[in-house]
């Protein structure tokens, strides 16, 4: 819908409710990842148990349950391709970011210029919607 205005990534962050932590029932079972190899292996993990049409590009670690499932709608809302990386062994991005457990974010020309609340809840889709059709119209 909207990848004519914007290129789309999926970053893959530390994870957010993994077994050996704050664990939440019936979802993905991922354990902290301890390095960049493991964050890639969970990345893959939840490709196979939910195909989703997004090439995994480098590797990620992150809420997996809640993003995966944010992930599993958007697609079926719109099938999009879009690349997934991951964060680094640090979390740089998402300490820069300031993205766990999950976020929104528009970047245009190294700036943020859409942040969203914190998610999944806090996610206003309808109000990032209005911001990529406003900068279309307005391109």
């Amino acid at each position: 819908m909207y990848g004519d205005v914007a290129d789309f990534l999926i970053v893959y962050i530390q994870e957010a409710h993994p077994t050996d932590g704050w664990l939440i029932p019936n979802t993905v079972e991922i354990p902290t990842h301890k390095s960049v190899q493991d964050r890639l292996a969970a990345v893959r993990y939840m490709m196979e148990l939910e195909p989703v049409n997004c090439p995994v590009v480098v590797d990620s670690e992150s809420g997996a349950a809640y993003r995966l499932a944010a992930v599993r709608y958007m697609m079926e809302l719109e099938p999009v391709n879009c690349p997934v990386v991951v964060d680094s062994e640090s979390g740089a991005a998402c300490e820069e970011y300031t993205a766990l457990p999950e976020r929104l974010f528009v970047v245009l020309d190294g700036k943020i210029v859409y942040h969203g609340a914190q998610g999944p809840y806090g996610y206003k889709m309808a109000e990032l919607e209005t911001w990529l059709s406003n900068w279309k119209t307005s391109a």
